[in-house]
């Protein structure tokens, strides 16, 4: 689900966003100076880091899972849990609201989205060779024996390790993330621009796509390929498991081919049981947490410090639901009352019962024009805008 976020807001974005930095100054505790042609101040709220740039111009970055656990007081603000959509709206809207501006209208510059798998990382790890042509950017162990390997492009890299091990936990747990460093990036693969394009059915799509592509790309072999590979392909199975062979051929035309080859002798050979399983696990949790069904209920104290969280019921499903219908509804009214068209058939029939002095029907009173449609779309409209007051109470 998303995770790390660095979003813009301001004049110079020009995403209309009311920005009040002396304000902001205020709500922030301010940690220095950041050196980026010029110095901008960097302040922080709760976990995330703000900066201001041009006096009108505001950049946030930060784990918005970490700022949810962080709120509620769990997992030590840390993101080895589940978080759902509607979370992620959530915090959203509720960091928006404790500074006084309106996130959604932000423009993304970086977006993580991560996972957290039930299963054991070790055994996926250890068994990576390396992704079509890139080779291992970092390979790092922590000292409980956890490990940590990334590949990295010039827009985004992909990171897999244990997480499970690195937040010490009594259970098997793998992170899978993949990050966006530039807005041309998440904009082109994921089609958003905007904080509120993350949340739409589309882009969702399109993240765990992306992210079941570049894990399909790695070369992963199980461990036990000696014991059911037939002898006339083990000399093949030596020489392809070994990731300096992989670097050599890099420059070969035949690149592609050769890694299709492989790829197609080690699913044969159901030895990539390992990739096969964290796909579909992925899939399968991907699905659960974006669907729009799913409200995560949490536990007891998790419920008592949701008072810390204003507004959240005004975020729920049905709640986002009925202010988009409301919002539609106002949209839609005050084209119509700003319509100069209906304005002139208004005078006009004002105009022709005043020449006639026959009695001025009640619905030529209405405020634009006298006409069935506009009296069927204010019965209409007074009926809907009462259902949606009713529902939201």
């Amino acid at each position: 689900m998303i995770d790390y976020i660095k979003i813009k807001g301001g004049n110079s974005i020009k995403n209309e966003c009311d920005i009040n930095v002396a304000d902001l100054k205020k709500k922030c505790e301010e940690l220095g100076l950041k050196k980026n042609g010029e110095k901008y101040p960097i302040y922080r709220f709760l976990n995330m880091k703000i900066s201001i740039f041009n006096k009108d111009t505001v950049q946030i970055e930060g784990s918005i899972h970490k700022l949810y656990n962080k709120l509620l007081g769990k997992n030590q603000g840390s993101n080895y849990d589940d978080f759902t959509r509607i979370r992620a709206i959530w915090v959203v809207r509720y960091l928006g609201d404790q500074l006084g501006m309106d996130l959604f209208k932000f423009r993304l510059a970086n977006l993580e989205i991560g996972m957290n798998i039930n299963m054991d990382a070790e055994k996926f790890l250890d068994h990576i060779i390396c992704h079509r042509k890139k080779d291992v950017a970092r390979d790092e162990r922590y000292p409980n024996g956890g490990r940590m390997i990334e590949f990295g492009w010039s827009n985004h890299y992909l990171k897999l390790y244990d997480k499970g091990r690195q937040c010490n936990l009594d259970y098997p747990l793998m992170r899978v993330e993949i990050k966006s460093i530039t807005y041309r990036h998440s904009k082109s693969i994921y089609g958003v621009a905007f904080v509120e394009d993350l949340f739409e059915e589309q882009p969702m799509a399109e993240m765990i796509r992306y992210l079941s592509t570049k894990v399909n790309g790695l070369m992963l072999i199980a461990d036990h390929w000696e014991n059911v590979t037939p002898k006339n392909q083990m000399h093949f199975m030596r020489k392809n498991s070994n990731p300096i062979e992989w670097e050599r051929r890099r420059k070969w035309k035949s690149f592609y081919a050769e890694w299709e080859k492989c790829q197609a002798v080690i699913k044969g050979l159901q030895l990539d049981e390992y990739k096969d399983e964290l796909l579909q696990k992925m899939m399968k949790n991907w699905n659960t947490l974006t669907s729009k069904q799913h409200v995560n209920k949490g536990t007891e104290s998790e419920k008592g410090n949701f008072s810390t969280l204003d507004k959240v019921k005004s975020s729920s499903p049905i709640h986002l639901i009925l202010n988009w219908v409301e919002k539609k509804l106002n949209f839609i009214i005050g084209l119509l009352r700003n319509n100069e068209t209906l304005k002139k058939q208004h005078q006009a029939v004002l105009k022709r019962n005043n020449q006639t002095q026959s009695h001025v029907s009640q619905s030529s009173l209405l405020p634009i024009d006298g006409s069935k449609y506009w009296k069927w779309m204010t019965i209409k409209g007074k009926k809907l805008a009462d259902w949606v007051g009713s529902r939201k109470k």
